[in-house]
Order: C-alpha cells, then sequence, then structure tokens
C-alpha cells in the first residue's frame, strides 16, 4: 500500500459511524501507531475530526466537507504520480533483471490499461532517461519485402551485441536515409533499459510484485505468445536482417 497514510485515516473516520480510537484505526488501515496519531493530530488542527478523551470522530459540518475533499483530491494526485513512477521502474527493472529490453510502446500501453495516459508517462520517461536512470535504444529493422513481423514487446539484450552495429545518433539517422534512399522498407523502435540505484529497484519491483502481479503475469503471457508464435519465421527473420542501434539516453 502506498497510499499516504493521512488520506486513509480520513477516509476511515469518515466512513465510520462511530467514535474510534487511534489502536482502532491502525489495525483497520494496517499502519504504524505512531502515524496515525501524527495524522489524526494534523486532521484535529484542521478541525476536520473532533477528538473526545481516546476517540477521535469526523465533524459533519460543510466546512470539514470541502476542507477534507481538497485534501484527498492533493493526495489522490500524489498517489497516483507515485503508482504510475513505481510501475513504470519496476516494469522496467523486471525486464533488465532478466537480460531484457522493453519496447517504450508496450510499456506505454501497459500503463494505459492501469488509467495511467501515455503523455504523463512519456514525460517521466524522458526525466529519467535525461538523467540516466534508464537507458533508451532506438533499434531500426530494414529489408526489401516490407514483411515485417509485429514488434516484439521484449527484446532479449544479447542479440543486439550479436546481430547489431552500435551507432551514435548521427550516424544512425544517416544510415536510416541511406537505407530509405535505397529502396528498404523500414521498421523503429525504442527499447528500454534499467540503470536505476538499487534501492529505487528494489522498491518497484516488490511493488510490482504485491499489488501489481497480474500486471507482470500479462507482460510475460504478452512475451510468450509473441516468442512461440514466432518460433518459425521470426528467427529466420532475426538471424538475417542487420539492426543499427543507437544509444538515446542523451
Amino acid at each position: 500500500m502506498i497510499e499516504p497514510c493521512l488520506p486513509r485515516v480520513l477516509r476511515l473516520i469518515q466512513q465510520h459511524p462511530e467514535k474510534v480510537s487511534v489502536e482502532k484505526i491502525a489495525q483497520r488501515i494496517n499502519e504504524d501507531r505512531n502515524y496515525v496519531a501524527l495524522a489524526l493530530e494534523k486532521l484535529a488542527q484542521r478541525r476536520i475530526i473532533v477528538k473526545e478523551g481516546e476517540f477521535y470522530a469526523y465533524r459533519k459540518t460543510l466546512s470539514s466537507k470541502e476542507f477534507a475533499e481538497k485534501i484527498m483530491a492533493v493526495y489522490d494526485e500524489v498517489t497516483k504520480k507515485r503508482e504510475r513512477e513505481l510501475l513504470c521502474i519496476g516494469i522496467v527493472a523486471m525486464a533488465s533483471q532478466y537480460k531484457y529490453l522493453i519496447s517504450s510502446n508496450t510499456l506505454l500501453q501497459t500503463l494505459k490499461m492501469e488509467g495511467f495516459e501515455p503523455e504523463e508517462t512519456n514525460g517521466f520517461l524522458e526525466q529519467e532517461i535525461a538523467d540516466g536512470r534508464i537507458v533508451g535504444v532506438r533499434i531500426i529493422v530494414g529489408n526489401k519485402s516490407g514483411v515485417f513481423p509485429s514488434i516484439p514487446p521484449f527484446l532479449p539484450s544479447y542479440y543486439i551485441p550479436r546481430y547489431c552495429q552500435h551507432l551514435c545518433l548521427e550516424e544512425y539517422e544517416r544510415n536510416k536515409q541511406r537505407w530509405v534512399a535505397s529502396g528498404l522498407f523500414i521498421l523503429e523502435e525504442d527499447y528500454l533499459a534499467a540503470n536505476f540505484p538499487d534501492e529505487i529497484a528494489i522498491q518497484a519491483k516488490e511493488y510490482l510484485d504485491k499489488e501489481m502481479d497480474r500486471v507482470k503475469e500479462s507482460l510475460n503471457q504478452k512475451a510468450f505468445q509473441f516468442w512461440y508464435g514466432l518460433r518459425f519465421y521470426g528467427f529466420k527473420f532475426i538471424y538475417s536482417v542487420k539492426i543499427p542501434v543507437c544509444n538515446i539516453t542523451h
């Protein structure tokens, strides 16, 4: 659970018809008693709740309702932002742990299904790439037929050094233009790899395991279906093409 203590305390008190103690609240929301007491103190200072002895109750007034709604809106936005960050980091870190690169589009689609818009996720990814915590790799595949299998959701990283030519971004763009000018059809995609500090990666992967296990299973299934479906034509295709790559970290 990554939602802060205060909104969980407020939500419980709002829904509780009777006065409640610190101990009962802490037990109900599975939170440390000291954090609950601090949250209650802040709510009492704002006159959203009242304290009577060892018990607390919600003040059912228009002003407390309006203020509570504002508080919840702020905390909901903070929580959503943190969930998006943890999910994004967790997925990229999970892929890198198993020596895979994850397609940027796969990541964006996955987060969109969880309610996070691509524009928000793109902004976070761009900042993480700029800060060096995510490594971006751009891949272009070219052939004469114009027939391509779909982009793999995950790409085994050991394919990169064996079958690919590493280029800087300028060389990569020149190479792409030469391919287009020579009549090749091209397919281009960005892939991502994790470069997070251990403490960040561990926390995000724990969130993925505990809170978003369905997402992890869905991605595993998607990867299996892709590679199993391409076990004949797909591997022949991968072994036969030249795939220049460039680092898009900077």
